[in-house]
């Protein structure tokens, strides 16, 4: 039998919460972008971000990150993508999770969980 679909989970709803926090990311795209303009383009991604996220919230919809980043592209009318992705491949964007610290110790020894 093929897999026929894939469920990927930050909300919480059938996983841990991950709480991630873009605004590094969007900090450095927005100084990519406009150097001379950098808080105030990284304020317009956040506003983006959490306008994204309540939506999601109040209609029950999801989105993907390519979602986010093109709704972003289009409200600045900037290339968010293209900054994402060069800032990434450059090792300059690094996006953490606060939920690593709370994850319990890998296994040791013989015991394989």
């Amino acid at each position: 039998m093929a897999v026929e679909a894939v469920i990927f989970d930050w909300g919480g709803t059938l996983s841990e919460f991950v709480p991630l926090e873009m605004v590094d990311g969007w900090t450095l795209a927005a100084r990519h972008l406009a150097p001379e303009r950098e808080a105030e383009v990284a304020e317009r991604l956040c506003a983006v971000e959490a306008r994204f996220w309540q939506r999601t919230a109040g209609a029950c919809r999801s989105g993907t990150l390519a979602d986010l980043v093109g709704e972003a592209s289009a409200e600045l009318g900037l290339d968010v993508a293209g900054a994402v992705l060069e800032e990434a491949a450059r090792g300059q964007l690094t996006i953490t999770s606060l939920a690593e610290e709370s994850r319990p110790p890998a296994a040791t020894g013989s015991d394989p969980h």
